[in-house]
């Protein structure tokens, strides 16, 4: 359920992000003005960090060091893993 609400959100901020002048994305597949790899990117690093905050719940200061490590690390790799998905093993 968290990953689902990671990746329908995000739709939401982009379009915001463009309507200021912030960024906008081109050369990508995209659903309206989002790209695919960010929405399927967001699934994946909104489930590692729900699936690591289970852990904090349980661990010491060590295990919540390795954690923030972990999940910053993810959000890469998250979004390197979508990004080879949708715009190139499918793109």
């Amino acid at each position: 359920m968290i990953g689902l609400l990671g990746a329908i959100n995000i739709p939401f901020y982009e379009e915001m992000a463009r309507r200021i002048h912030w960024w906008q994305y081109s050369g990508c597949r995209m659903i309206s003005f989002t790209p695919w790899y960010i929405v399927l990117g967001e699934f994946g690093i909104a489930l590692v960090l729900a699936l690591l905050a289970r852990t904090l719940r349980q661990g010491s200061w060590r295990q919540a060091v390795i954690a923030g490590v972990g999940g910053g690390f993810s959000i890469f790799i998250c979004y390197a893993l979508a990004f080879w998905i949708t715009d190139r093993l499918f793109g």
